[in-house]
């Protein structure tokens, strides 16, 4: 009895390492420069969020992070269930809604009315967050394009990056806004620009899968060649992911500039 113990234990432990390196194996090509990531939130991360800053009585204020470096649920992207239900009346409560919500907030949440309020009331458009971050940047991360036209029309510099190098066609493109992306492309944004570690927007876009981004930065003359501080390309990046759609757009887009 116990040798069969004994040989069910190594069988087990067999199957985990094989199970292990699979995986291992299927990080292989994944850019470990890349920082950016989609800073989308489960409802109940924000929902704790939101509670437990409500208990402490504080909320978070001008102390927003940047969605590059920290933990996803550390990200204000949209109003929360709590929230939402104060909006529907569902919850009785004497706090003014938005009274201690920061610009760069307003600007991820997509909340237009205040902002304009806000901006009104003479903050400066241009104000920056902790990590060197606009509104504008916010709202761009967030895919918020009413605030990002309303930002810009207001005097946002598009040219500010956060201090890892993330400005506002980067965030756009990581997340797949392919308007925003548009927009920023018509105001001659450098289509080339990097981040701290190399990655451009077409990086991005294509790591991210976002085809229709991808295909209009390749459009709109993105270097196809840049390599980051790990030395890949854009190829070498979807060839590593085995993304074949995006690897196939970039193909047909190098055969065309033969043509």
């Amino acid at each position: 009895m116990q040798d069969t113990k004994s040989a069910k234990c190594k069988e087990d432990e067999n199957i985990e390492r094989q199970r292990r390196g699979s995986n291992s194996g299927k990080r292989q090509g994944v850019p470990a420069a890349l920082r950016l990531m989609s800073p989308c939130d489960s409802d109940q991360e924000l929902n704790d969020l939101e509670v437990a800053s409500v208990l402490e009585g504080k909320q978070q204020g001008n102390d927003c992070f940047s969605p590059t470096k920290l933990k996803r649920h550390e990200t204000p992207v949209r109003p929360t269930t709590v929230m939402t239900n104060l909006q529907r009346g569902n919850v009785q409560t004497t706090t003014p809604l938005f009274k201690n919500i920061s610009l760069h907030q307003m600007a991820a949440q997509g909340e237009l009315t205040h902002l304009q309020q806000e901006i009104s009331d003479g903050c400066d458009v241009n104000k920056l967050d902790t990590n060197d971050m606009t509104a504008l940047l916010w709202a761009c991360a967030n895919g918020q394009q009413p605030a990002v036209e309303f930002l810009i029309k207001s005097g946002a510099d598009i040219n500010i990056s956060g201090s890892h190098g993330e400005n506002a066609l980067l965030m756009a493109s990581c997340n797949g806004y392919l308007g925003i992306v548009e927009i920023l492309l018509k105001l001659c944004m450098d289509i080339n620009a990097t981040d701290e570690t190399g990655n451009t927007a077409l990086m991005y876009a294509a790591y991210g899968g976002h085809e229709s981004v991808v295909k209009l930065l390749l459009e709109s003359g993105a270097d196809i060649t840049t390599q980051n501080e790990d030395n890949m390309n854009v190829m070498d990046m979807v060839v590593g992911q085995g993304n074949k759609i995006i690897q196939q757009v970039i193909e047909r887009h190098m055969l065309s500039l033969f043509e």
